[in-house]
Formats: C-alpha cells, structure tokens, sequence
C-alpha cells in the first residue's frame, strides 16, 4: 500500500466504517469479507484522491502558466520602457520632456544630417 494513503484524512473513517459493515459467514469468511470490504473503500478513496490530483495538476499548470505570461509581459514593459526617450537636450542646450518636443528634435536633427550629407 502506498504510503500517501496513509495519510489521508479519510483513511481511518474509511477503514472503520468499511470493517464495521455487516458481512455473512463465521470466523475467517468473515474476516475475509471485511478485508474486502475495506480494500473496496480504499479504492474508492484512491480514486477520488487521484482525482483531485489531477484536478490540481491542472490547476498548478494553468497557474504557472499565467505566472509565466505575466513575467513576460513584464519583462517586456521594462525592455520597452529602457527604449524610451523621456528627456533629450537640444544643441542649444535646451531640455525638452515633452514627447511631441522629443520627437520633433530627433526629425529635425536627422533632416539635416541627411541633407548635409545629400549636399
């Protein structure tokens, strides 16, 4: 027997009223029948916990799953956020925060950059 059934919180209650059942016979027949009647219990409660664990196989599964999902997500906030430019300072020395201001600078920078180059 395994020893996870031992552990059960329904084994004794199991044991008990399975071994306490009314069976026919005298002596070893009636020993018998209750060892049957109590392996007949054990296997129902076998049953139920292994269903439950698979229950919580799949559960811990789609847990971790989610988990998983979220720490991606997260990471890709945080590598989106390191791409961002939140302040620039023009070749005037100007300190732009704006996002519009930002990207107006960069387009202007790179317009005459390519025009000087062009030229």
């Amino acid at each position: 027997m395994a020893v996870w059934i031992l552990k059960s919180q329904d084994f004794l209650s199991v044991v008990d009223s399975c071994w306490h059942k009314r069976v026919h016979g005298y002596n070893m027949m009636a020993v018998w029948n209750k060892l049957k009647n109590v392996k007949e219990g054990l296997k129902q409660l076998t049953k139920q916990d292994f269903n439950a664990v698979e229950d919580r196989v799949l559960n811990a599964r789609s847990v971790l799953l989610s988990m998983q999902e979220q720490m991606r997500d997260h990471q890709r906030h945080h590598e989106q956020a390191q791409n961002c430019i939140r302040k620039l300072v023009t070749r005037d020395g100007v300190l732009l925060h704006s996002e519009m201001d930002i990207e107006q600078e960069v387009v202007e920078f790179y317009k005459e950059l390519l025009l000087t180059n062009f030229q």
